[in-house]
């Protein structure tokens, strides 16, 4: 019985970790953040409205043509430079999560009917790029296989036997159920998969294929084709759950070229402290955004980056969604309120 729990356990924890894996300069309390109105995220009659489009684009990074949604507001015209932001996925959808499930063209739209928002470019990239290999594939695989071997090869063979892993399974449980109560729940089991995955940007969790076809191919794409702006005070970086996690770990590792970073539902595992900029850095920054559901099982992670934030007094906006879990109501919450805050005068 002991073993089918701890066979079952370590199956579960891979599905869970799959599954959620998959401008102001002080800091702003959730309180003060106006909720959206009613219907924020439903299609209007009677307004303006702007156009989302799949696009291809030639990607070095991949070695072919990778894809993107790309948003451009009501009334664009090449006559304007426009902001732009990057508007990244979860692990459980591709380049069209935001506009199919997310309703970002409707929240966008209807921002801009009642003047709440910057007129912007929203590029929303797919996060599964793989360095000569295209897109898709799990990211996480590769981490959760280094953790897991570590663990469980006791003979450093390089393969791990049915005995070696039941082993290596029953040991982890007995470690996370330090209360010995036979059982697990979801937090337990996520605190604990924290724990087994390596730093971010340290380790294989940061998927540098996608950071470079996001550095060197889409938004020099973006740039050849559309009419933007192209420093950093112009450019945002955000994303719900992995895609949080790549904005995190992206954005605050290239100040010189994203002034706005923003992460949803984050998924900060390891040690999140690793991303904390120095103060070259964070004098560079616009606008840092950390928001999540305080019923996600995400939360604790993201709370104790934004700890580690306030004690290295790094200027940012840490909001807390009440009973929020790790759903699309959440980030469409924090897409609303996030975009109307870009790109505004210092």
């Amino acid at each position: 019985m002991m073993r089918r729990a701890t066979t079952f356990l370590f199956s579960s924890g891979i599905f869970l970790a799959l599954l959620t894996f998959a401008a102001s300069r002080a800091d702003v309390a959730s309180r003060s953040l106006a909720a959206p109105p009613k219907g924020f995220d439903a299609h209007r009659d009677g307004i303006e409205h702007g156009k989302i489009e799949s696009v291809d684009y030639d990607s070095k990074t991949i070695g072919g043509k990778g894809k993107m949604t790309v948003y451009t507001p009501p009334g664009y015209s090449k006559e304007h430079k426009y902001p732009v932001l990057y508007l990244l996925h979860g692990a459980g959808d591709d380049e069209t999560g935001w506009s199919k499930k997310g309703a970002a063209a409707n929240i966008l739209d209807n921002l801009y009917a009642d003047k709440k928002i910057v007129p912007m470019i929203v590029v929303m990239p797919n996060g599964w790029a793989r360095a000569g290999g295209g897109v898709g594939g799990f990211g996480m695989g590769p981490a959760l296989a280094e953790a897991l071997m570590k663990r469980a090869d006791t003979n450093k063979d390089g393969k791990v036997s049915r005995a070696e892993f039941l082993a290596a399974a029953e040991e982890a449980f007995t470690q996370i159920d330090k209360d010995k109560k036979g059982e697990l729940d979801r937090q337990q089991l996520s605190d604990a998969i924290n724990r087994l995955m390596p730093r971010p940007g340290r380790g294989p969790t940061r998927n540098t294929a996608f950071e470079n076809d996001l550095l060197k191919d889409i938004i020099p794409f973006v740039e050849s084709h559309y009419s933007v702006q192209t420093d950093a005070e112009h450019r945002a970086l955000a994303g719900l759950s992995m895609g949080g996690g790549q904005a995190l770990t992206i954005g605050l590792s290239h100040p010189d070229t994203f002034a706005h970073v923003g992460g949803f539902s984050s998924a900060v595992f390891g040690q999140p402290n690793s991303l904390i900029p120095d103060a070259a850095s964070r004098s560079k920054l616009r606008l840092l955004w950390l928001s999540c559901g305080d019923a996600d099982s995400l939360m604790n992670a993201n709370k104790s980056f934004h700890s580690a934030l306030e004690e290295n007094k790094v200027p940012h906006i840490w909001h807390v969604h009440p009973g929020g879990g790790h759903t699309w109501p959440v980030w469409k919450d924090d897409l609303y309120v996030l975009s109307a805050l870009l790109f505004r005068d210092k």
